[in-house]
């Protein structure tokens, strides 16, 4: 076992003694272990030779060794006794005790060695010297600072003979480095040996005495040293062997720690002082960490919570979002914000907004926000989506996949499809009225699809829609503010505000929409028999618009002669003098009691066409321009004007409360006059505002003014017929569709009235006015010839079964075999139609159509999504009309119920089922009963 050692700077290996035959002696071998790394350096080296080292001192300086008594066995056991009862192991093992005071282990071992353990470490506390008198005197001289333990060669010093072990720093200073040295037991041959010669003569004995004392004074931990000037400049490995010694030496950390002295020789004060900024640093860090980790477990539980609860899925990155079906799994998505740049993510844009977890907000800096809400009712689920930005660099640019879905809604295509098929844009010119499909009767965003997704937009938006065409699959809804129409503020950012929802039934969807958004109460039934009897038209066919009492009173005893049905007779065309008289033009009527005579005898109310416009000679035109009741131009100073064929006019600015009653009263006059009771509200057939109008009130859009127009007329009628009009549900006017001839080939069919008037009622416009023939040719600015009987006679017959019908060219112009055919249809439409619509009421006042696509009675059937001319009244009739000429057979789908057959005797069928040749003359029009008995 080999004891650590502290050796003194200096200090020097004294030379071997020799015996005395002058032979270096053999039962003694020291081994000096260096344990030094240098760099990583495992690498052997050769050990030093033993020339190299410091001379040692001669043995007559050593003090003279105590004899020996004359028994060895003797002397052994006393210096076993000696130590504290500790056995020394001669069988050949290492194993040394060093016996030291409690102050010596303390200083030389900086109190490392608890004292339970310093026997292991070969350490002992030796007892206190005792004089001769059997007292501890606590007085050692110097000279007996070595006591002979024996021919094991074990060290034992006293308490006060101690060595000077106290370090001097070097020249550098740096302290010296420390080695250890054990001295490597003689075997006992050898030892018995050596006794035996010593006890042969005095002078062996004195020999052998005195070479162990000096050897173990010399190597005691104060006493062996090696010249540090040699190790420092020496590349010793780990433990390599000098000649006969091996030292192992401490590594290189222990000779780079503070002060010289290792961190293993330190207090344990003396280390916290030394480690507390690295203690320091580990705590702050430890709790870094757990903050840290605890924050994010945290963050994670509450995304996970928020997860689980999420409502509104949006992806800011990559502005896609998602409404999802919870029955049937369909999506709608939607790619938000496309006219931002694809790198700008928003700077905060949470799952849910902190409280609440239906509405969400993301701000994109300096450019927009949008906000989502989410709300349900049942299985159907709807987001609110607004648009504000804060850039006219910008414009709000949505846009939805369309995907293998049937869409219904507003189109400006010029031939009306139901379903939308094929591509179309819409751009909102104020300037142009004609040309806009659908649009051009009522202004309304709002589109419906087979998967019940629907889409609905605020009609106040100046809103673009591309309908697969800028983006192919896709609608794009673009708002934008740089049309000339919203010139008249330069303040006004863009903005958009739509919903979507996604359901599971299209029909329930529909009436979801229609209750929360189309309109807050469904529209009244229109009073009299607006509805029962048909309506005529004095000049609708004509190109001349000169209208006169002579043509209203033949027109009126035809119908009485013929014993037609009577509603109203609208008196078109250019009644008054100049337009904006508001009055009957004196010289054209000159006899006005015999005409509202004639009128009244042929059952039918006088209804008169009026518009917005005031041309610039009428005797109110002077009036409204001094009174500033008309819009202004870019200006914002003098009227604008609109122009009427070749001529010029003012237009009313019904934001203007005074213009609104002004022209009120003007029609009132009329009323009141004239027994007027029906009005026809028109804009013309071209421009119908100025260039950058300027309003009395701010802030309108196209829509709001079409609204105002229809409220003001229909609080002086409820019995309307508008031409044009927006967000106007809940009034009960007639909306006017027309029919247009249109020849493909060899055929020639009536087209846009079916698909038109169905998307009309899905709009959330019940009242249907069949207006007769549109039969002005845009391309030659000529109205065209008369349809033929066929077509005439077939146009009858589709049209009894629309909430109500207008003759623009009368049945006897054909002969007595159409008015024959026009009091049939008639009928009908008294006996069958008639009370479905009264039955409709609660329907109709949920905004819900009267005349519905064949899917309605069964959502789910694809083949219904596709039939384009066939049409419910209600869910009781079914009528399948042939709108081409001389057609005799057609095909018919019947969806689920079961139909009786008003053409072939009550004969039952039940579908849903499709017929494909179903034979029908010229004078019938398939239609087909539902039986409440199987389907309430």
């Amino acid at each position: 076992m080999t004891n650590d050692k502290t050796a003194s700077q200096g200090a020097s290996l004294p030379e071997l003694p020799t015996t005395p035959t002058g032979s270096p002696t053999s039962d003694l071998q020291l081994t000096v272990e260096v344990d030094i790394e240098q760099d990583g350096d495992h690498r052997s080296y050769p050990s030093s030779p033993l020339s190299d080292l410091p001379p040692s001192p001669p043995l007559s300086d050593l003090p003279p060794s105590p004899p020996l008594s004359e028994s060895p066995e003797k002397d052994r056991r006393q210096s076993t006794s000696s130590i504290a009862g500790i056995n020394a192991d001669i069988s050949g093992t290492q194993r040394f005790y060093e016996c030291l005071s409690d102050e010596e282990i303390e200083e030389n071992y900086l109190g490392n060695i608890a004292p339970h353990h310093r026997r292991r470490h070969g350490v002992v506390n030796c007892p206190s010297p005792i004089s001769s008198d059997g007292a501890d005197s606590g007085q050692t001289s110097p000279e007996e600072h070595v006591e002979d333990e024996g021919p094991e060669f074990g060290l034992r010093r006293s308490k006060l003979a101690k060595p000077n072990t106290k370090r001097s720093r070097g020249e550098n200073g740096v302290y010296p480095k420390r080695v250890r040295m054990s001295v490597e037991e003689p075997r006992p041959e050898e030892i018995q040996g050596g006794r035996e010669g010593r006890r042969g003569s005095t002078e062996s004995n004195d020999t052998g005495s005195s070479y162990s004392n000096s050897l173990a004074a010399h190597v005691r931990k104060d006493s062996i040293a090696i010249g540090l000037d040699k190790l420092n400049g020496f590349p010793f490995r780990k433990k390599s062997v000098l000649g006969f010694m091996n030292i192992p030496l401490p590594s290189k950390a222990k000779f780079q720690s503070k002060n010289g002295i290792p961190p293993e020789h330190r207090t344990k004060k003396e280390l916290l002082l030394h480690y507390r900024v690295h203690i320091f640093v580990a705590v702050i860090f430890v709790i870094t960490v757990s903050f840290v980790s605890a924050a994010w477990y945290f963050h994670d539980k509450q995304v996970e919570e928020l997860a689980t609860t999420q409502k509104i899925f949006f992806d800011p990155r990559g502005r896609v979002l998602t409404l999802r079906d919870q029955v049937t799994g369909d999506d709608l998505t939607g790619h938000l914000a496309r006219d931002l740049p694809k790198w700008q993510l928003p700077l905060h844009c949470p799952i849910s907004e902190k409280g609440d977890p239906n509405a969400k907000e993301c701000k994109w800096k300096k450019n927009a926000i949008l906000r989502i809400g989410y709300f349900k009712e049942s299985l159907i689920q709807c987001y609110n989506i607004s648009w504000e930005y804060r850039t006219k660099n910008h414009v709000p640019f949505d846009c939805f996949d369309l995907g293998s879905a049937f869409w219904y809604g507003s189109s400006n295509m010029t031939n009306d499809m139901l379903p939308i098929t094929g591509k179309f844009s819409f751009d909102p010119n104020v300037y142009r009225l004609k040309g806009n499909g659908v649009l051009s009767n009522v202004l309304e965003y709002y589109w419906l699809s087979s998967q019940a997704e629907a889409i609905v937009v605020d009609s106040n938006d100046p809103l673009h829609i591309s309908w697969n065409d800028t983006v192919p699959g896709k609608v794009c809804l673009i708002s934008n503010y740089t049309e000339p129409f919203y010139s008249y503020t330069q303040s006004l950012l863009p903005h958009l505000n739509y919903t979507v929802c996604n359901g599971v039934d299209m029909v329930e969807t529909h009436a979801f929409m229609r209750k929360y958004f189309l309109s807050p109460t469904g529209p009244p039934l229109p009073s009299g028999n607006v509805l029962t009897y048909p309506h005529y038209s004095v000049k609708a066919r004509d190109s001349d618009r000169e209208v006169s009492e002579t043509e209203v009173m033949a027109m009126t005893s035809a119908i009485a002669e013929k014993d037609l049905n009577c509603s109203t007779l609208e008196i078109d065309g250019n009644w008054q003098k100049t337009l904006g008289d508001l009055d009957l033009d004196k010289e054209k009527f000159a006899n006005i009691t015999a005409m509202l005579d004639s009128i009244s005898a042929s059952k039918c109310r006088m209804s008169l066409e009026i518009t917005p416009f005031f041309h610039f000679s009428s005797i109110n035109f002077k009036e409204g321009v001094e009174k500033e009741l008309f819009v202004m131009d870019a200006g914002g100073v003098v009227p604008g004007l609109t122009t009427l064929g070749e001529d010029f006019a003012g237009v009313l600015d019904v934001s203007n409360p005074a213009a609104k009653a002004w022209f009120t009263g003007k029609v009132n006059n009329l009323v009141s006059n004239y027994q007027t009771s029906a009005f026809r509200f028109s804009y013309g057939t071209k421009a119908w505002m100025p260039y950058k109008p300027h309003f009395e009130t701010k802030d309108l859009t196209p829509n709001k003014i079409r609204r105002l127009y229809t409220e003001m007329v229909t609080s002086i009628s409820q019995n309307v017929i508008l031409e044009q009009t927006s967000q106007s549900q809940h009034v009960g006017e007639l909306i006017s569709v027309k029919t247009s001839i249109t020849t493909s080939g060899d055929r020639t069919c009536l087209t846009n009235t079916l698909a038109r008037a169905l998307t009309l009622g899905l709009l959330g416009y019940p009242y249907i006015l069949s207006d007769g023939f549109d039969l002005y040719d845009a391309s030659k600015h000529a109205t065209g010839g008369m349809p033929s009987m066929d077509l005439y006679i077939r146009w009858m017959q589709l049209s009894a079964f629309f909430p109500a019908v207008k003759y623009s060219i009368p049945p006897w112009s054909y002969g007595s075999v159409c008015v024959q055919v026009a009091k049939d249809m008639s009928h009908i439409h008294q006996t069958h139609v008639v009370p479905i619509i009264n039955s409709l009421a609660d329907d109709i006042k949920k905004g819900l159509p009267i005349m519905r696509p064949v899917w309605w009675m069964d959502p789910q059937n694809a083949t219904a999504h596709k039939v384009q001319d066939e049409f419910l009244v209600g869910n009781r009739l079914l009528v399948a009309p042939v709108v081409c000429e001389g057609a005799t057979t057609r095909g018919i789908f019947f969806p689920k119920g079961i139909w009786s057959d008003h053409n072939n005797g009550g004969k039952v069928l039940v579908g849903p089922i499709y017929i494909e040749n179903y034979t029908v003359s010229q004078f019938q029009i398939p239609y087909f009963t539902r039986l409440q008995q199987q389907y309430p």
